[in-house]
């Protein structure tokens, strides 16, 4: 859109600019009368015209030129900050990933908690309200490991939009990043 805005105000300067530049138009024809005319008949006719002066046309020129020069300001802000969220976004889904990845080690480690204290409340040395803590600890690692995975498609499918490539799961590199 930016883009599309500076493409439109230099239009506005060249039209601004171009009415200085005469403007001709020709123009003829023939053709059967009846009665009196009341025009002088013509074969053909060439006209031109052209702004010689006008006060306030310097105005315009000079409006349309800073017209040009915010829309040009305006597409570098933008793309400043397409850049700067490609580089945010692509930071955080390598640190989702970073995290998924623990978070994955750290449920399978919550399971095997969980057939511990099974087993250990099974041969009776653990309460069942230490039982029921475990798998709560369980299901809330499972539940954070969930919001990971979807937190991780929303930055995959955002970055993937940004780089005008969406549906493609894009992989980071972490040494890549500077420290």
């Amino acid at each position: 859109m930016a883009q599309d805005n500076v493409k439109k105000a230099a239009a506005v300067l060249s039209e601004a600019t171009n009415v200085y530049i005469p403007s001709i138009s020709a123009s003829s024809g023939l053709g059967a009368s009846s009665g009196i005319t009341l025009n002088v008949p013509t074969i053909f006719t060439i006209s031109a015209q052209s702004l010689v002066f006008n006060y306030s046309q310097p105005d315009y020129i000079r409006a349309a030129r800073r017209g040009v020069r915010a829309s040009d300001l305006t597409l570098t802000q933008a793309r400043q900050e397409v850049e700067e969220d490609t580089a945010v976004t692509y930071l955080s889904l390598d640190v989702a990933r970073l995290r998924k990845t623990a978070m994955a080690d750290e449920y399978r480690d919550a399971l095997r908690l969980v057939s511990i204290v099974q087993d250990r409340f099974a041969a009776g040395f653990e309460s069942d309200l230490e039982l029921k803590k475990t798998r709560r600890i369980a299901v809330q690692i499972r539940l954070q490991k969930l919001q990971l995975d979807d937190q991780t498609a929303l930055l995959d499918d955002h970055l993937g939009r940004l780089l005008g490539m969406p549906g493609i799961q894009l992989e980071t590199l972490p040494e890549s990043i500077p420290p």
